[in-house]
């Protein structure tokens, strides 16, 4: 199989993936499916599966040949980006604006260091 048909059938595996993860709790009934014994341990399964997916998508993205001293701002970048996430979900206890900080904070440092913002 050519590399550009093994990524395109990879791309689409991932995407049927990530979809099914979220639509699943959507359409099942856990009441009517499970007893009430089981039904908080599905929620949470549920619940937990979405952090445990971007988890494992951010730490098999880590290319570790990487960390070298002339790509230290692009690391504190990444660290600054991850710290935001972490600090503003400890704070506000919501998924999609950590995001949206760690994003930001990702941005400013990134554009703090190439000298953009500064000189």
């Amino acid at each position: 199989m050519p590399d550009n048909l093994l990524i395109i059938f990879a791309i689409i595996t991932i995407s049927i993936g990530t979809y099914l993860t979220r639509a699943i709790p959507l359409f099942i009934n856990i009441e009517k499916l499970l007893g009430e014994k089981r039904k908080l341990f599905v929620r949470r399964f549920f619940y937990l599966m979405g952090p445990a997916i971007i988890a494992a998508l951010f730490a098999t993205s880590i290319d570790l040949s990487a960390f070298s001293i002339e790509r230290l701002p692009e690391i504190i970048s990444m660290i600054s980006g991850f710290m935001g996430i972490i600090i503003t979900h400890l704070l506000l206890k919501n998924s999609g604006i950590s995001v949206l900080v760690g994003l930001l904070c990702y941005l400013g440092a990134s554009l703090l260091f190439t000298g953009l913002i500064m000189p």
